[in-house]
């Protein structure tokens, strides 16, 4: 352990003497990716040594950004003392504040029980909770169900929304709950795209909202700023309601005249001006305070049926997918994505089965994760849709996106089933502690950057 530790330092090191050598735009990236790439690991930080050396090279790492910069707004940042030291206390704030993070995130790992652990992999609808559909109130009933199962996040639904004053009452109850209950922000999320997929803009007693439309509207007219007021507004209106993760902006390249399920959702049919239009939404949500998570990966927009229904088969080749449906992915990714969902679409030419990509260690695991690099949240999409629960059990299929290379799973059907599925697993040694805590290390991060943005 001690030997792989410090050649993760050494190696972290490295990446952090390219920040001389990089634009300056790049060097609180990578200033990032050492403090990560130190910290990554499935055992999880060893010793507070450990800790000790990665404040040093964070350190360091601030001090490459301000010296390694020639140039600040115009200006020599080494010769301007105003520039230096704005640059100085943005980097190593920054810093700090990702070394604090993971110094909390391991103590709250190692303070959960594993049952506490697996519950935070659980997005579920209150109505899941309740075990009554169209449940629109905070009742004693929900709030014993969650103390029994702690559950990472909630996702309601339009059936779940009446007026403004019920929906803040019910989303501020919940958050209260769970905090009193497991010491952590509860993810408070609802698909609200625009267009045809809202659940706010959409109920009438919501009167100061408007529908910003179709996103297909905004691509047509080539505007990025125009996407990044989009996902400024509709954040702006979800967080007053107390939501602080939507299922949006849509990463699909629509392709395909005969998909009716994505359609005018996507921004577009320009791979590039899609990946340029969903980084400025995306921008717009999490500047005004709420998370947002692209979707469908590996790309829904060339398929012609809807996984709500059943099996969706892509026969998109993987040098196809690298060529178009990928390419909105990878630049988020590049660019920092905080969550992605995986579709339930089947891409026999690239897995050599059939198996849904959410449920595919070579779609998850293999192309998102190693290809393209990908560390942050991965989430299923809803477990109910019937291109899974058609052919698995919530309990199998569960397991088998968490092996996947999923970290959460969203809209499960059975949560009861799904959940005892999971920790059976983890104390069986199918799914290994240590993967597990990886999940968790994830969720927790996102959820320490949610509690900053308030």
């Amino acid at each position: 352990m001690r030997d792989k530790r410090y050649f993760k330092i050494i190696m972290a090191f490295g990446l952090m003497i390219s920040i001389f050598f990089a634009p300056f735009e790049d060097k609180k990236n990578i200033a990032y990716d050492t403090l990560s790439y130190a910290t990554s690991s499935d055992e999880g930080l060893s010793d507070i040594e450990t800790l000790n050396y990665i404040n040093k090279m964070g350190e360091m790492a601030a001090v490459g950004v301000i010296y390694g910069n020639t140039d600040y707004k115009g200006k020599k940042a080494a010769d301007n003392d105003t520039a230096r030291k704005k640059i100085e206390s943005t980097a190593q704030g920054d810093m700090d504040s990702r070394i604090e993070n993971e110094i909390e995130i391991e103590e709250k790992i190692n303070s959960m029980s594993r049952e506490e652990k697996v519950a935070q992999l659980f997005i579920v609808s209150i109505d899941g909770i309740k075990g009554v559909r169209n449940t629109t109130t905070f009742d004693e009933d929900i709030k014993t169900k969650l103390k029994e199962f702690p559950v990472g996040g909630i996702i309601l639904f339009g059936r779940n929304i009446s007026s403004p004053e019920q929906l803040r009452s019910l989303n501020e109850s919940l958050k209260k709950e769970s905090e009193a209950n497991t010491g952590l922000p509860l993810f408070i999320s609802v698909d609200e795209e625009g267009g045809t997929v809202t659940r706010l803009a959409s109920t009438d007693s919501f009167t100061d909202i408007k529908n910003v439309g179709d996103m297909a509207d905004i691509g047509a007219k080539n505007d990025t700023k125009l996407a990044y007021d989009t996902g400024s507004y509709i954040a702006g209106y979800l967080k007053e309601y107390g939501f602080n993760l939507d299922f949006a902006p849509v990463a699909d390249v629509y392709n395909n005249p005969k998909n009716t399920i994505i359609g005018n959702r996507a921004f577009g049919s320009d791979p590039d001006k899609v990946a340029q239009m969903v980084d400025e939404a995306r921008k717009g949500f999490e500047d005004s305070g709420v998370n947002a998570c692209i979707k469908h990966f590996p790309g829904h927009g060339n398929t012609e049926n809807d996984t709500h229904k059943d099996m969706v088969i892509s026969d998109r080749t993987l040098e196809e997918l690298n060529k178009c449906e990928l390419v909105p992915f990878r630049y988020e990714i590049e660019r920092g994505v905080s969550m992605i969902m995986v579709a339930h679409i089947s891409v026999p030419n690239v897995t050599g089965n059939n198996e849904p990509a959410s449920l595919s260690p070579k779609l998850v695991q293999g192309l998102l994760r190693d290809e393209l690099g990908y560390d942050g949240v991965v989430i299923t999409d809803a477990m109910d849709m019937y291109a899974i629960s058609k052919y698995y059990s919530q309990g199998d299929a569960a397991v088998m996106a968490l092996k996947a290379g999923c970290d959460m799973l969203l809209e499960v059907q059975e949560c009861s089933e799904a959940y005892k599925a999971v920790l059976a697993a983890v104390e069986s040694g199918e799914i290994t502690e240590e993967r597990l805590n990886v999940s968790v290390r994830r969720v927790l991060r996102l959820k320490l950057k949610n509690k900053e943005r308030g």
